[in-house]
């Protein structure tokens, strides 16, 4: 689940954009972003880290595509409420129905514009840095997302819970996209389809 709480936090910090001006008219100009990053999670009285390295590209469409490199080969596809989880190691392709009331549809749903992040998100800002603090009754689970900028882009995100864990992403190179990515998911014939 830590994998796929990824792409959520990626998707707040390209939608609130809002924060920097210079961010918010060029992901308007764009078709959408490809992210390259290093991604650190960490459970409170532990001392191991799980570390992850991958791409992912998230279309002004609503689609978004993950690969992680590191240190499994695993590749995610949201289309709408449907994900797509592909496990070359284990030949399987997970797919499931995202909640309605989950938080990942919603955020969605941001990036379409039939949400205001305002209604979800109290912010703090101070210089470069960017703090929301989900409203009652939405992502009932995480405490704060800080979200660092460099030069108008996201350099780092990091996602504290109630439980004091965290998830930290680094941001290797953030590019902007010209066309509308074509996003699936390339996998043998003979794979184990699990439906959920």
């Amino acid at each position: 689940m830590e994998r796929v709480f990824l792409f959520f936090i990626l998707l707040i910090s390209s939608t609130y954009a809002s924060v920097s001006d210079n961010f918010l008219k060029s992901v308007k100009k764009y078709s959408g972003v490809e992210v390259t990053f290093i991604q650190i999670s960490k459970i409170e009285g532990f001392e191991e880290e799980n570390v992850y390295e991958g791409r992912a590209v998230i279309s002004k469409n609503g689609k978004i595509k993950i690969v992680y490199s590191k240190p499994e080969i695993q590749e995610i596809l949201i289309d709408g409420n449907v994900s797509w989880l592909y496990i070359p190691s284990e030949n399987q392709l997970i797919v499931s129905k995202i909640d309605e009331d989950i938080a990942l549809v919603r955020v969605f749903e941001i990036i379409s514009g039939k949400i205001d992040l305002e209604k979800f998100f109290k912010k703090k800002k101070k210089d470069s840095l960017i703090i929301l603090y989900p409203k009652k009754g939405f992502l009932k689970d995480i405490k704060k997302i800080e979200i660092k900028f460099k030069k108008d882009k996201p350099d780092e995100i990091t996602v504290f819970d109630k439980e004091e864990n965290l998830v930290v992403v680094r941001i290797k190179r953030f590019k902007y996209l010209d066309k509308v990515p074509e996003l699936h998911i390339n996998y043998p014939k003979n794979v184990e389809i699990i439906k959920y």
